[in-house]
């Protein structure tokens, strides 16, 4: 994290006991031995580009912006409530 999103690790691979339901079985295990930098070294004055923090806003300009975003919404008929019809 230290040194860049080209830093990788060095691992050897082996494997490890695990214990199942039903048996020991074998797992996988990376061991780190080293790490590298992909493509040589970083130079000192090269700089990881920040993102900006989102201003924030007032819950009342939030809530506007919500509320102006939704449909007005219908009240239901009694049909709808009842869900029931009369056929004549």
């Amino acid at each position: 994290m230290l040194r860049g999103d080209r830093c990788v690790p060095v691992v050897e691979l082996s494997s490890k006991p695990m214990p199942t339901k039903y048996k020991m079985s074998a797992r996988p295990h990376f061991k780190i031995v080293g790490w590298k930098i992909l493509g040589g070294e970083i130079p000192a004055s090269t700089t990881v580009p920040q993102l900006e923090a989102p201003k924030p806003k007032s819950s009342a300009a939030l809530a506007d912006e919500t509320l102006a975003a939704m449909d007005d919404a219908k009240e239901p008929t009694v049909e709808e409530i009842l869900d029931d019809e009369i056929k004549f």
